[in-house]
């Protein structure tokens, strides 16, 4: 994807740009005992796709959590740093005020009503918009615009549909919301390697004809990096590692642990004691 106006210049996340999200620093601690994030600072532009990178626990839930405001009914809290949307502090909101103000969170597992049809769902959330009854046919046609596949399924039970139709319609109730800003955590998660292409070719058409702003955790560093415009590497609830999507594609530690390929350009398996070795040394804190 194309640079955007993101903010991102220069890569150590200063920059004369006001960023439409910026975490500073955020330490986020659940039930004042857990501590989940350990000093993140990251940033989000308009019209830009951010992927947070890492494995399994590393924090990058918690971090959309913390931005959408949902970590407060799970019992956690930015216990330090500063969450601004347009510079203005997020800490007080909670997650109503945020989807209000245009910053929606698509789940991991999809999480859609499994009894109400395809297109019950999308309306439970053109209503929660409250969207004018005469444009809400035209909301649902956007939505099959971008999802056709959901069009031929709309009076279908949400639960009786693929894992991939399910993940589109979780992006499409997001969607109908009219959002500023999309948070989806694990978006490839379960799904084959064709439907996951398909997902993130309309996650590129959104962020670049919507002009909406997507923050995705993914463990799947391949392809969200041929997708997004920047990238951070999450460990241990930290960022490790953070720089234009193409410069980490392209950086030998992002290679060989999250890509899978070696120095030589072979594919490795994951897990190899080479790997852990070596990604001890790089990232020791």
């Amino acid at each position: 994807m194309s640079d955007k106006a993101s903010g991102h210049e220069p890569v150590d996340g200063t920059s004369t740009v006001t960023p439409l999200i910026q975490a500073t620093n955020i330490e986020v601690v659940y039930n004042s005992i857990i501590l989940a994030v350990r000093g993140i600072t990251i940033q989000l532009g308009k019209g830009q796709t951010v992927a947070l990178l890492g494995p399994n626990g590393a924090g990058k839930t918690t971090t959309l959590k913390a931005i959408s405001r949902l970590i407060t009914p799970e019992g956690g809290e930015v216990s330090k740093g500063e969450l601004t949307y347009k510079g203005e502090s997020m800490l007080a909101w909670d997650a109503y005020k945020a989807v209000k103000r245009g910053i929606v969170q698509v789940l991991e597992g999809r999480q859609v009503f499994p009894t109400l049809t395809v297109e019950q769902n999308l309306l439970v959330a053109a209503y929660s918009n409250k969207i004018r009854r005469s444009n809400i046919k035209s909301a649902l046609e956007k939505i099959f615009e971008y999802f056709p596949r959901l069009k031929g399924r709309r009076n279908t039970r949400a639960g009786y549909t693929s894992g991939g139709e399910q993940q589109m319609l979780a992006i499409g109730r997001a969607l109908i919301l009219e959002p500023k800003v999309i948070l989806l955590d694990e978006p490839s998660m379960g799904l084959a390697p064709l439907v996951v292409e398909e997902i993130f070719e309309i996650i590129g058409d959104l962020s670049q004809k919507e002009s909406v702003s997507i923050l995705l955790a993914e463990q799947n560093a391949s392809i969200a990096l041929r997708y997004a415009d920047y990238g951070y590497v999450i460990e241990t609830g930290r960022v490790v590692m953070s720089g234009p999507a193409a410069t980490l594609r392209e950086d030998d530690n992002v290679k060989a642990m999250y890509l899978g390929i070696d120095e030589s350009g072979l594919r490795q398996e994951f897990g190899a004691d080479t790997r852990r070795k070596e990604r001890a040394d790089v990232f020791a804190m």
